[in-house]
Parts: structure tokens; C-alpha cells; sequence
């Protein structure tokens, strides 16, 4: 009887740590899998922003595109909507930019109309956060 115990015992201590490492790995694991997660909430913040930002510029855009349906003769005849980045424009023009350099971050515009045809270039410019400027084009006739 004595005998068993003796490789009991032996048996015992070959194993002691054995679930300690276990639950090291486990939290190793589970770490690993919160960085990952962390990492797609980042990625998806930063996509709903770009998102956010896109919109903003889309409705900028058709916003001024109806200024210019309204006031076609100031537009297309007399160009007063013509403007280049960093310009300010007069009028309607004035009023839409403020709403650009509200709206988005880092934001500039620019419009180019032409006067034979009434075919409308708007370029919107703004900085997505991380560097890097966005640009979001739109043409259509007035």
C-alpha cells in the first residue's frame, strides 16, 4: 500500500503549475481577443466619421447647387459663384462657405461654373482626422 502512494505523490508533483499556466494562457488569450476587438471599434469609428463627413459634403454641395438653380443669371452670366480654395466669394457664396468651414473639419471649397453651357464643378476638401485630405467632387448643369 505504501508503494502507491509514493507514485500519487509523484504524480502529484509533476503536475503543480500545470494550472497555472493554464489560466496564464487563458488570459493571454482573452487579452488578445479585447486588442481585437478594440481594433474594430477604432476602425469603425473612424469609418462612421468618414461617413459622417461625406454626407455633410454631399448636402453642402446639392445645397449650393440649388443656390445657383435659383440665382441661375448671378451663376452662369455673371460667374459671382466662381470660387477658388481659400477664397471667400460674395453673397450666397459667402454664406455657403461659412457653412463649409463649419461643417467639416479642415474644410475649403471650390466652384467652377462655366458661363457658356452652365456645367458646375464643386470640389469639396476637408481633413478626415489623420492626416490626410479627403476630396468630394460633384458636377452637374445649372
Amino acid at each position: 500500500m505504501n508503494e502507491m502512494k509514493i507514485p500519487a505523490i509523484a504524480n502529484r508533483r509533476s503536475q503543480q503549475g500545470t494550472s497555472l499556466l493554464e489560466v496564464l494562457i487563458a488570459i493571454i488569450v482573452v487579452a488578445l481577443g479585447l486588442l481585437g476587438f478594440a481594433g474594430l471599434q477604432v476602425a469603425s469609428l473612424k469609418s462612421s466619421n468618414t461617413a459622417y463627413y461625406r454626407s455633410q459634403a454631399t448636402m453642402l454641395a446639392y445645397d449650393v447647387i440649388d443656390r445657383m438653380r435659383v440665382n441661375r443669371k448671378a451663376a452662369v452670366t455673371d460667374g459671382l459663384y466662381n470660387i477658388n480654395y481659400g477664397q471667400a466669394g460674395t453673397g450666397d457664396v459667402t454664406d455657403w462657405r461659412t457653412n463649409v468651414v463649419n461643417s467639416l473639419p479642415g474644410g475649403n471649397a471650390k466652384i467652377l461654373v462655366n458661363s457658356v453651357n452652365g456645367n458646375t464643378e464643386i470640389d469639396l476638401k476637408w481633413d478626415d482626422g489623420s492626416g490626410e485630405v479627403t476630396e468630394f467632387t460633384t458636377t452637374t448643369n445649372i
